[in-house]
Protein backbone atom coordinates (compact mmCIF):
# COMPACT_ATOMS: atom_id res chain seq x y z
CA UNK A 1 0.00 0.00 0.00
CA UNK A 2 1.37 3.24 -0.86
CA UNK A 3 -0.01 6.79 1.19
CA UNK A 4 -0.39 10.00 -0.46
CA UNK A 5 -0.82 12.71 2.09
CA UNK A 6 -4.22 12.79 2.74
CA UNK A 7 -5.34 9.67 1.53
CA UNK A 8 -4.70 6.45 1.31
CA UNK A 9 -4.46 4.48 -2.51
CA UNK A 10 -4.70 1.16 -2.67
CA UNK A 11 -3.85 -0.39 -6.65
CA UNK A 12 -5.72 -3.30 -7.55
CA UNK A 13 -4.77 -6.65 -7.82
CA UNK A 14 -2.38 -7.14 -11.37
CA UNK A 15 -3.63 -8.95 -13.82
CA UNK A 16 -2.16 -9.11 -17.16
CA UNK A 17 -3.99 -6.29 -18.96
CA UNK A 18 -2.45 -3.50 -16.28
CA UNK A 19 0.45 -3.91 -17.35
CA UNK A 20 2.31 -1.08 -19.05
CA UNK A 21 6.17 0.07 -18.49
CA UNK A 22 6.76 3.19 -16.06
CA UNK A 23 7.23 6.41 -18.07
CA UNK A 24 10.70 7.78 -18.02
CA UNK A 25 11.71 11.41 -16.03
CA UNK A 26 10.58 14.06 -18.39
CA UNK A 27 12.26 17.35 -18.94
CA UNK A 28 11.13 20.71 -17.98
CA UNK A 29 9.82 21.53 -21.35
CA UNK A 30 7.91 18.32 -22.23
CA UNK A 31 6.37 18.99 -18.70
CA UNK A 32 5.17 22.16 -19.56
CA UNK A 33 4.08 21.64 -22.98
CA UNK A 34 1.55 18.79 -21.91
CA UNK A 35 0.18 20.43 -18.78
CA UNK A 36 -0.33 23.47 -21.15
CA UNK A 37 -2.21 21.66 -23.91
CA UNK A 38 -4.01 19.86 -21.23
CA UNK A 39 -4.89 22.85 -19.85
CA UNK A 40 -6.13 24.52 -23.65
CA UNK A 41 -7.96 21.71 -24.01
CA UNK A 42 -9.98 22.04 -20.74
CA UNK A 43 -10.22 25.22 -21.14
CA UNK A 44 -12.02 24.62 -24.99
CA UNK A 45 -14.08 21.98 -23.93
CA UNK A 46 -15.63 24.53 -21.31
CA UNK A 47 -15.70 27.47 -23.48
CA UNK A 48 -18.02 25.10 -26.01
CA UNK A 49 -20.78 24.88 -24.05
CA UNK A 50 -21.07 28.29 -22.58
CA UNK A 51 -20.62 29.59 -25.82
CA UNK A 52 -23.14 27.51 -27.54
CA UNK A 53 -25.68 28.62 -24.68
CA UNK A 54 -24.69 32.10 -25.47
CA UNK A 55 -25.19 31.45 -29.24
CA UNK A 56 -28.48 29.86 -29.02
CA UNK A 57 -30.60 32.69 -29.98
CA UNK A 58 -29.27 33.72 -32.41
CA UNK A 59 -29.22 30.09 -34.20
CA UNK A 60 -33.12 30.21 -33.31
CA UNK A 61 -33.24 33.43 -35.32
CA UNK A 62 -30.73 32.39 -37.90
CA UNK A 63 -32.20 28.75 -38.91
CA UNK A 64 -35.74 29.58 -37.98
CA UNK A 65 -35.97 26.61 -34.88
CA UNK A 66 -37.73 26.51 -31.61
CA UNK A 67 -36.67 26.24 -28.40
CA UNK A 68 -37.07 22.13 -28.27
CA UNK A 69 -34.87 21.90 -31.47
CA UNK A 70 -32.37 24.41 -30.28
CA UNK A 71 -31.86 22.56 -26.92
CA UNK A 72 -30.42 19.86 -29.16
CA UNK A 73 -27.62 22.35 -29.89
CA UNK A 74 -26.17 22.21 -26.61
CA UNK A 75 -27.54 18.91 -25.57
CA UNK A 76 -26.22 17.05 -28.20
CA UNK A 77 -22.50 17.98 -27.22
CA UNK A 78 -23.00 16.93 -23.67
CA UNK A 79 -25.27 13.56 -25.08
CA UNK A 80 -22.11 12.69 -27.46
CA UNK A 81 -19.17 13.92 -24.75
CA UNK A 82 -20.24 11.59 -22.10
CA UNK A 83 -21.65 8.73 -24.39
CA UNK A 84 -18.05 8.74 -26.10
CA UNK A 85 -15.69 8.80 -22.50
CA UNK A 86 -15.68 4.75 -21.85
CA UNK A 87 -14.64 4.07 -25.46
CA UNK A 88 -12.61 7.16 -25.71
CA UNK A 89 -10.49 6.07 -22.44
CA UNK A 90 -10.61 2.51 -23.92
CA UNK A 91 -8.88 3.74 -26.50
CA UNK A 92 -6.46 5.63 -24.76
CA UNK A 93 -4.86 3.23 -23.18
CA UNK A 94 -4.77 1.08 -25.89
CA UNK A 95 -2.81 3.47 -28.96
CA UNK A 96 -1.27 5.48 -26.29
CA UNK A 97 -2.34 9.23 -24.93
CA UNK A 98 -0.31 11.14 -27.23
CA UNK A 99 -2.17 9.81 -30.25
CA UNK A 100 -5.56 9.87 -28.68
CA UNK A 101 -5.05 13.39 -27.84
CA UNK A 102 -3.99 14.13 -31.02
CA UNK A 103 -6.92 12.95 -32.62
CA UNK A 104 -8.94 14.51 -30.24
CA UNK A 105 -7.61 18.10 -31.09
CA UNK A 106 -8.09 17.17 -35.44
CA UNK A 107 -11.65 16.10 -34.43
CA UNK A 108 -12.91 18.79 -32.10
CA UNK A 109 -11.18 21.41 -34.20
CA UNK A 110 -12.60 19.88 -37.59
CA UNK A 111 -15.73 19.70 -36.45
CA UNK A 112 -16.30 23.35 -34.67
CA UNK A 113 -15.29 24.44 -38.35
CA UNK A 114 -18.01 22.69 -39.76
CA UNK A 115 -20.63 23.90 -37.23
CA UNK A 116 -19.36 27.11 -37.69
CA UNK A 117 -20.01 26.80 -41.19
CA UNK A 118 -23.20 25.10 -41.00
CA UNK A 119 -26.10 26.60 -43.54
CA UNK A 120 -28.39 23.79 -42.57
CA UNK A 121 -30.00 22.59 -39.04
CA UNK A 122 -29.24 19.16 -39.60
CA UNK A 123 -25.08 19.77 -40.03
CA UNK A 124 -25.26 22.23 -37.35
CA UNK A 125 -26.87 19.12 -35.45
CA UNK A 126 -24.27 16.67 -36.77
CA UNK A 127 -21.46 18.72 -36.11
CA UNK A 128 -22.17 18.99 -32.09
CA UNK A 129 -22.83 15.46 -31.99
CA UNK A 130 -19.39 14.81 -33.38
CA UNK A 131 -17.12 17.16 -31.82
CA UNK A 132 -18.48 15.79 -28.62
CA UNK A 133 -16.75 12.69 -29.67
CA UNK A 134 -13.41 14.72 -29.95
CA UNK A 135 -13.74 16.37 -26.63
CA UNK A 136 -14.14 12.50 -24.91
CA UNK A 137 -10.70 11.72 -26.20
CA UNK A 138 -9.20 15.22 -24.84
CA UNK A 139 -10.96 14.80 -21.40
CA UNK A 140 -9.76 11.09 -21.24
CA UNK A 141 -6.11 11.45 -22.25
CA UNK A 142 -5.19 15.32 -21.12
CA UNK A 143 -5.64 14.62 -17.52
CA UNK A 144 -3.93 10.55 -17.81
CA UNK A 145 -0.97 12.28 -19.70
CA UNK A 146 -0.17 14.67 -16.79
CA UNK A 147 0.10 10.92 -14.57
CA UNK A 148 3.32 10.40 -17.21
CA UNK A 149 5.12 13.60 -16.92
CA UNK A 150 4.63 14.57 -13.52
CA UNK A 151 5.49 11.83 -10.81
CA UNK A 152 5.96 13.75 -7.52
CA UNK A 153 3.20 14.00 -4.76
CA UNK A 154 3.65 17.84 -4.86
CA UNK A 155 4.43 18.37 -8.52
CA UNK A 156 0.96 16.15 -9.87
CA UNK A 157 -1.04 18.51 -7.25
CA UNK A 158 0.12 21.42 -8.75
CA UNK A 159 -0.37 20.40 -12.50
CA UNK A 160 -4.32 19.27 -11.61
CA UNK A 161 -4.49 22.14 -10.14
CA UNK A 162 -3.91 24.54 -12.72
CA UNK A 163 -5.89 21.63 -14.73
CA UNK A 164 -8.97 22.70 -12.40
CA UNK A 165 -8.22 26.21 -13.00
CA UNK A 166 -8.51 26.39 -16.58
CA UNK A 167 -11.92 24.59 -16.70
CA UNK A 168 -13.30 27.42 -14.44
CA UNK A 169 -11.40 30.01 -16.41
CA UNK A 170 -12.77 28.31 -19.98
CA UNK A 171 -16.63 28.46 -18.34
CA UNK A 172 -16.34 32.21 -17.44
CA UNK A 173 -14.10 33.54 -20.86
CA UNK A 174 -16.95 31.19 -22.31
CA UNK A 175 -19.56 32.78 -20.99
CA UNK A 176 -18.00 36.58 -21.57
CA UNK A 177 -16.42 36.25 -24.89
CA UNK A 178 -19.18 34.32 -26.52
CA UNK A 179 -21.69 37.49 -25.98
CA UNK A 180 -19.56 39.60 -27.43
CA UNK A 181 -18.48 37.38 -30.29
CA UNK A 182 -22.18 36.76 -31.31
CA UNK A 183 -22.77 40.57 -31.08
CA UNK A 184 -19.59 41.24 -33.27
CA UNK A 185 -19.81 37.99 -35.78
CA UNK A 186 -23.03 36.65 -35.25
CA UNK A 187 -23.59 33.34 -33.85
CA UNK A 188 -21.15 31.60 -36.04
CA UNK A 189 -17.79 33.85 -34.43
CA UNK A 190 -19.13 32.97 -30.96
CA UNK A 191 -19.46 28.75 -31.75
CA UNK A 192 -15.73 29.45 -32.80
CA UNK A 193 -13.79 31.44 -29.75
CA UNK A 194 -12.44 28.25 -28.81
CA UNK A 195 -11.20 26.97 -31.62
CA UNK A 196 -7.67 28.94 -31.07
CA UNK A 197 -7.38 27.29 -27.98
CA UNK A 198 -7.94 23.98 -29.58
CA UNK A 199 -5.41 24.55 -32.55
CA UNK A 200 -2.46 25.95 -29.98
CA UNK A 201 -2.92 22.68 -27.75
CA UNK A 202 -2.68 20.27 -31.20
CA UNK A 203 0.49 21.97 -31.76
CA UNK A 204 1.90 21.93 -28.35
CA UNK A 205 1.05 17.88 -28.17
CA UNK A 206 2.79 17.72 -32.03
CA UNK A 207 5.77 19.28 -30.58
CA UNK A 208 6.55 18.15 -27.25
CA UNK A 209 3.24 16.02 -25.46
CA UNK A 210 4.08 13.20 -23.91
CA UNK A 211 1.75 10.62 -22.20
CA UNK A 212 1.73 6.74 -20.88
CA UNK A 213 2.15 4.67 -24.12
CA UNK A 214 -0.44 2.07 -25.20
CA UNK A 215 -0.19 -1.38 -23.97
CA UNK A 216 0.58 -4.26 -26.53
CA UNK A 217 -2.43 -5.14 -28.67
CA UNK A 218 -3.75 -8.67 -26.53
CA UNK A 219 -7.58 -9.36 -26.10
CA UNK A 220 -9.28 -7.55 -29.14
CA UNK A 221 -10.55 -4.25 -28.55
CA UNK A 222 -14.29 -4.37 -26.98
CA UNK A 223 -16.48 -3.70 -29.50
CA UNK A 224 -19.61 -5.04 -28.00
CA UNK A 225 -18.81 -3.48 -24.74
CA UNK A 226 -18.34 -0.14 -26.02
CA UNK A 227 -21.78 -0.01 -28.46
CA UNK A 228 -23.77 -1.71 -24.83
CA UNK A 229 -21.70 1.46 -23.19
CA UNK A 230 -22.80 4.54 -25.25
CA UNK A 231 -26.17 3.18 -25.64
CA UNK A 232 -26.35 2.93 -21.94
CA UNK A 233 -24.91 6.53 -21.32
CA UNK A 234 -26.41 8.14 -24.13
CA UNK A 235 -29.91 6.85 -23.17
CA UNK A 236 -29.57 8.03 -19.33
CA UNK A 237 -28.60 11.36 -21.21
CA UNK A 238 -31.85 11.53 -23.10
CA UNK A 239 -34.06 10.89 -20.10
CA UNK A 240 -32.50 13.46 -18.26
CA UNK A 241 -33.26 15.85 -20.82
CA UNK A 242 -36.43 14.97 -22.12
CA UNK A 243 -37.73 14.09 -18.60
CA UNK A 244 -36.97 17.88 -17.78
CA UNK A 245 -38.73 18.92 -20.89
CA UNK A 246 -41.30 16.85 -20.99
CA UNK A 247 -42.05 15.24 -18.00
CA UNK A 248 -40.92 12.13 -16.27
CA UNK A 249 -44.10 9.73 -16.95
CA UNK A 250 -44.26 10.70 -21.06
CA UNK A 251 -43.62 7.79 -23.18
CA UNK A 252 -40.21 8.91 -24.83
CA UNK A 253 -38.94 9.29 -21.48
CA UNK A 254 -39.61 6.02 -20.32
CA UNK A 255 -38.60 4.12 -23.30
CA UNK A 256 -34.87 5.98 -22.71
CA UNK A 257 -35.09 4.80 -19.24
CA UNK A 258 -36.11 1.42 -20.01
CA UNK A 259 -32.94 1.33 -22.91
CA UNK A 260 -30.67 2.75 -20.63
CA UNK A 261 -31.79 0.14 -17.74
CA UNK A 262 -31.30 -3.34 -20.49
CA UNK A 263 -28.53 -1.72 -22.40
CA UNK A 264 -26.53 -1.33 -18.81
CA UNK A 265 -27.68 -5.06 -17.57
CA UNK A 266 -26.23 -6.37 -20.82
CA UNK A 267 -23.23 -3.71 -20.31
CA UNK A 268 -22.26 -5.28 -17.08
CA UNK A 269 -22.51 -8.76 -18.31
CA UNK A 270 -20.08 -7.79 -21.14
CA UNK A 271 -17.62 -6.49 -18.90
CA UNK A 272 -17.60 -9.80 -16.47
CA UNK A 273 -16.71 -11.86 -19.42
CA UNK A 274 -14.83 -9.69 -21.95
CA UNK A 275 -10.52 -10.66 -21.45
CA UNK A 276 -9.98 -6.98 -22.06
CA UNK A 277 -13.15 -5.13 -20.51
CA UNK A 278 -14.32 -1.39 -21.42
CA UNK A 279 -14.55 -0.50 -17.80
CA UNK A 280 -12.29 -3.24 -15.69
CA UNK A 281 -13.22 -4.89 -12.40
CA UNK A 282 -10.31 -3.14 -10.83
CA UNK A 283 -11.14 -0.15 -11.72
CA UNK A 284 -14.28 -0.22 -9.47
CA UNK A 285 -12.54 -2.19 -6.43
CA UNK A 286 -9.78 0.83 -6.42
CA UNK A 287 -11.13 2.74 -3.22
CA UNK A 288 -9.28 5.65 -3.93
CA UNK A 289 -10.84 5.94 -7.39
CA UNK A 290 -14.23 5.38 -6.10
CA UNK A 291 -14.17 7.58 -3.47
CA UNK A 292 -12.82 10.16 -5.46
CA UNK A 293 -15.25 9.77 -8.43
CA UNK A 294 -18.52 9.83 -4.90
CA UNK A 295 -17.27 13.01 -3.73
CA UNK A 296 -17.06 14.42 -7.56
CA UNK A 297 -20.81 12.97 -7.98
CA UNK A 298 -21.74 14.99 -5.16
CA UNK A 299 -20.46 18.35 -5.58
CA UNK A 300 -20.74 18.86 -9.60
CA UNK A 301 -24.68 18.43 -8.56
CA UNK A 302 -24.55 21.08 -5.72
CA UNK A 303 -22.13 23.34 -8.53
CA UNK A 304 -24.02 23.21 -11.49
CA UNK A 305 -27.20 23.25 -9.57
CA UNK A 306 -26.11 26.65 -8.70
CA UNK A 307 -25.28 27.82 -11.68
CA UNK A 308 -29.02 27.24 -12.68
CA UNK A 309 -30.76 28.04 -9.61
CA UNK A 310 -28.82 31.84 -8.84
CA UNK A 311 -29.92 33.43 -11.98
CA UNK A 312 -32.97 32.17 -12.06
CA UNK A 313 -33.87 33.50 -8.32
CA UNK A 314 -31.92 36.79 -9.97
CA UNK A 315 -34.16 37.71 -12.56
CA UNK A 316 -37.60 35.87 -11.15
CA UNK A 317 -37.69 36.54 -7.02
CA UNK A 318 -35.48 40.09 -7.13
CA UNK A 319 -36.59 40.88 -11.06
CA UNK A 320 -33.42 41.45 -12.10
CA UNK A 321 -32.40 41.15 -15.88
CA UNK A 322 -30.26 38.81 -17.84
CA UNK A 323 -27.03 41.13 -17.63
CA UNK A 324 -27.25 41.53 -13.63
CA UNK A 325 -27.75 37.71 -13.15
CA UNK A 326 -24.98 36.72 -14.81
CA UNK A 327 -22.51 39.61 -13.06
CA UNK A 328 -23.61 37.72 -10.03
CA UNK A 329 -22.14 34.39 -11.09
CA UNK A 330 -18.92 36.79 -11.36
CA UNK A 331 -19.11 36.10 -7.35
CA UNK A 332 -19.20 32.48 -7.57
CA UNK A 333 -17.03 31.98 -10.43
CA UNK A 334 -14.10 34.35 -10.10
CA UNK A 335 -12.87 32.16 -6.37
CA UNK A 336 -13.53 29.16 -8.29
CA UNK A 337 -10.36 30.21 -11.48
CA UNK A 338 -8.16 31.29 -8.66
CA UNK A 339 -8.83 28.54 -5.54
CA UNK A 340 -7.78 25.17 -7.31
CA UNK A 341 -4.00 26.52 -7.86
CA UNK A 342 -4.44 27.12 -4.15
CA UNK A 343 -5.74 24.67 -2.96
CA UNK A 344 -3.42 22.08 -4.89
CA UNK A 345 -0.20 23.83 -3.08
CA UNK A 346 -2.16 23.92 0.35
CA UNK A 347 -2.84 20.32 0.05
CA UNK A 348 1.11 19.57 0.01
CA UNK A 349 2.11 21.24 3.42
CA UNK A 350 -1.76 20.46 5.15
CA UNK A 351 -2.97 17.02 3.44
CA UNK A 352 -6.19 16.70 0.84
CA UNK A 353 -8.05 15.76 4.12
CA UNK A 354 -8.35 19.18 5.73
CA UNK A 355 -8.56 20.62 1.98
CA UNK A 356 -11.16 18.85 0.76
CA UNK A 357 -13.32 18.78 3.97
CA UNK A 358 -12.45 22.58 4.20
CA UNK A 359 -14.06 22.81 0.61
CA UNK A 360 -17.11 21.23 1.12
CA UNK A 361 -17.71 23.18 4.48
CA UNK A 362 -17.21 26.52 2.96
CA UNK A 363 -19.99 25.37 0.54
CA UNK A 364 -22.29 24.28 3.26
CA UNK A 365 -21.71 27.76 5.09
CA UNK A 366 -21.99 29.52 1.93
CA UNK A 367 -25.42 27.92 1.41
CA UNK A 368 -26.56 28.12 4.39
CA UNK A 369 -26.09 32.14 4.17
CA UNK A 370 -27.73 31.88 0.72
CA UNK A 371 -30.67 29.95 2.25
CA UNK A 372 -30.60 32.75 4.53
CA UNK A 373 -30.82 35.39 1.87
CA UNK A 374 -33.62 34.04 -0.56
CA UNK A 375 -35.72 33.28 2.58
CA UNK A 376 -35.88 37.46 3.61
CA UNK A 377 -35.56 39.75 0.70
CA UNK A 378 -35.20 42.29 2.36
CA UNK A 379 -31.38 41.19 3.77
CA UNK A 380 -28.55 43.56 1.72
CA UNK A 381 -27.69 41.90 -1.53
CA UNK A 382 -24.64 41.75 -0.34
CA UNK A 383 -25.16 38.70 1.80
CA UNK A 384 -25.86 36.37 -1.16
CA UNK A 385 -22.63 37.76 -2.65
CA UNK A 386 -21.03 36.76 0.23
CA UNK A 387 -22.44 33.47 0.12
CA UNK A 388 -21.34 32.92 -3.66
CA UNK A 389 -17.83 33.72 -2.54
CA UNK A 390 -17.65 31.11 -0.26
CA UNK A 391 -19.23 28.50 -2.74
CA UNK A 392 -17.01 29.58 -5.22
CA UNK A 393 -13.91 29.47 -2.61
CA UNK A 394 -15.11 25.81 -1.61
CA UNK A 395 -15.91 24.60 -5.26
CA UNK A 396 -11.78 25.75 -6.04
CA UNK A 397 -10.83 23.62 -3.64
CA UNK A 398 -12.56 20.57 -4.69
CA UNK A 399 -12.40 20.95 -8.65
CA UNK A 400 -8.76 20.12 -9.15
CA UNK A 401 -7.72 18.44 -6.06
CA UNK A 402 -10.39 15.39 -7.06
CA UNK A 403 -9.16 14.54 -10.60
CA UNK A 404 -5.58 14.41 -8.95
CA UNK A 405 -7.00 11.84 -6.39
CA UNK A 406 -8.92 10.40 -9.25
CA UNK A 407 -5.90 9.55 -11.24
CA UNK A 408 -3.19 9.20 -8.79
CA UNK A 409 -5.00 6.35 -7.03
CA UNK A 410 -4.55 4.43 -10.82
CA UNK A 411 -2.06 2.16 -12.47
CA UNK A 412 -0.39 3.47 -15.35
CA UNK A 413 -2.15 0.96 -17.52
CA UNK A 414 -6.15 2.53 -16.56
CA UNK A 415 -4.95 5.97 -16.63
CA UNK A 416 -7.13 7.01 -19.68
CA UNK A 417 -9.92 4.51 -19.11
CA UNK A 418 -10.09 6.12 -15.43
CA UNK A 419 -9.99 9.47 -16.98
CA UNK A 420 -13.23 9.38 -18.63
CA UNK A 421 -15.33 6.89 -16.14
CA UNK A 422 -14.34 9.92 -14.08
CA UNK A 423 -15.14 12.66 -16.50
CA UNK A 424 -19.00 10.08 -17.09
CA UNK A 425 -19.19 10.63 -12.77
CA UNK A 426 -18.88 14.06 -13.66
CA UNK A 427 -21.89 14.53 -16.25
CA UNK A 428 -24.02 12.35 -14.35
CA UNK A 429 -23.36 14.96 -11.40
CA UNK A 430 -24.31 17.97 -14.36
CA UNK A 431 -27.46 16.18 -15.21
CA UNK A 432 -28.38 15.29 -11.29
CA UNK A 433 -27.82 19.33 -10.83
CA UNK A 434 -30.67 20.12 -12.88
CA UNK A 435 -32.97 16.99 -11.73
CA UNK A 436 -32.66 17.21 -8.12
CA UNK A 437 -32.88 20.82 -7.27
CA UNK A 438 -35.58 20.96 -10.22
CA UNK A 439 -38.09 18.35 -7.99
CA UNK A 440 -37.07 19.54 -5.28
CA UNK A 441 -38.70 23.34 -6.12
CA UNK A 442 -41.62 21.50 -7.85
CA UNK A 443 -42.48 19.66 -4.50
CA UNK A 444 -41.78 22.77 -2.59
CA UNK A 445 -43.90 24.95 -4.94
CA UNK A 446 -47.26 22.59 -5.50
CA UNK A 447 -48.85 23.00 -2.47
CA UNK A 448 -47.50 26.62 -1.91
CA UNK A 449 -49.32 27.10 -5.31
CA UNK A 450 -52.49 25.33 -4.72
CA UNK A 451 -53.11 27.21 -1.22
CA UNK A 452 -52.22 30.68 -2.96
CA UNK A 453 -54.52 30.07 -5.78
CA UNK A 454 -57.65 27.98 -4.97
CA UNK A 455 -57.06 26.97 -7.97
CA UNK A 456 -56.31 23.35 -9.37
CA UNK A 457 -52.93 22.90 -10.24
CA UNK A 458 -52.12 21.41 -13.31
CA UNK A 459 -47.97 20.06 -14.08
CA UNK A 460 -48.12 23.25 -17.18
CA UNK A 461 -48.86 25.83 -14.70
CA UNK A 462 -46.31 24.36 -11.99
CA UNK A 463 -43.41 24.22 -14.43
CA UNK A 464 -44.39 27.39 -15.50
CA UNK A 465 -44.44 29.44 -12.39
CA UNK A 466 -40.92 27.20 -11.47
CA UNK A 467 -39.64 28.94 -14.73
CA UNK A 468 -40.33 32.39 -13.41
CA UNK A 469 -43.34 32.84 -15.63
CA UNK A 470 -45.80 33.96 -12.94
CA UNK A 471 -48.88 35.17 -15.45
CA UNK A 472 -48.98 31.29 -16.18
CA UNK A 473 -51.49 31.82 -12.93
CA UNK A 474 -55.17 32.49 -13.78
CA UNK A 475 -55.70 34.70 -10.39
CA UNK A 476 -52.67 37.01 -10.90
CA UNK A 477 -48.94 36.91 -10.70
CA UNK A 478 -49.09 38.21 -7.20
CA UNK A 479 -49.76 34.48 -5.31
CA UNK A 480 -47.32 32.83 -7.85
CA UNK A 481 -44.58 35.17 -7.15
CA UNK A 482 -45.23 34.74 -3.59
CA UNK A 483 -45.27 31.05 -3.65
CA UNK A 484 -42.54 30.84 -5.83
CA UNK A 485 -40.50 32.52 -3.60
CA UNK A 486 -41.22 30.77 -0.91
CA UNK A 487 -40.44 28.04 -2.41
CA UNK A 488 -37.45 28.24 -3.62
CA UNK A 489 -35.57 28.92 -0.58
CA UNK A 490 -35.29 25.16 -0.19
CA UNK A 491 -32.85 24.69 -2.45
CA UNK A 492 -29.63 25.79 -1.40
CA UNK A 493 -31.36 24.02 1.72
CA UNK A 494 -30.84 20.90 0.18
CA UNK A 495 -27.92 21.30 -1.63
CA UNK A 496 -26.25 22.23 1.91
CA UNK A 497 -26.95 18.55 2.41
CA UNK A 498 -25.48 17.39 -0.48
CA UNK A 499 -22.35 18.87 0.39
CA UNK A 500 -22.15 18.08 3.91
CA UNK A 501 -22.48 14.43 2.89
CA UNK A 502 -19.69 15.08 1.07
CA UNK A 503 -17.84 16.26 3.87
CA UNK A 504 -18.47 13.14 6.21
CA UNK A 505 -17.64 11.47 2.87
CA UNK A 506 -14.18 12.97 2.54
CA UNK A 507 -13.59 12.96 6.77
CA UNK A 508 -13.92 8.92 6.71
CA UNK A 509 -11.74 8.25 3.92
CA UNK A 510 -9.31 10.24 3.93
CA UNK A 511 -6.16 9.78 6.24
CA UNK A 512 -4.92 12.78 8.41
CA UNK A 513 -1.60 14.00 7.26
Amino acid sequence: MRSLRGLTIRPPMPTSILTTPTPAPADAATRGATLAAACLSMAAIAMSITAAGVALVPIGAAFGIGFGALQWVLNLFVLSFAAFLLPAGALADRIGQRSSFIAGCAIFSAFTLMAVLATRTEWLLAARFLQGAGGALLAASGPAALTAVFHGEAERKRAFGWLGSCGGVGLTLGALFSGAAAAQGGWRAALAIHLPLVLAALALALWNFRGHAGRAAGARFDLVGAVLGFVTIAAAMAFGILGAERGWGASAVLACLAIALVAGSLFARSQRRHPAPLLPPALLRNRGFVFACLLTLLFTTVWVAMFIYVPLHQQAARGHDADHAGRTLLALLMPAMVMPALASRLAVHTGTRAVLVGGCLAMAIGLGLLYAAWADLSRPAALEWLALALCGSGAGCLYGLLDYLAMASLPNALAGTGSATFNVLRLLGDALGAIVPGAVLVQALAPRLAAASGEPVTREMLNAVAAGQFGALASGGAEAAEAFHGAIAAVPAVLAVLVLLGAVLAWWRAERP
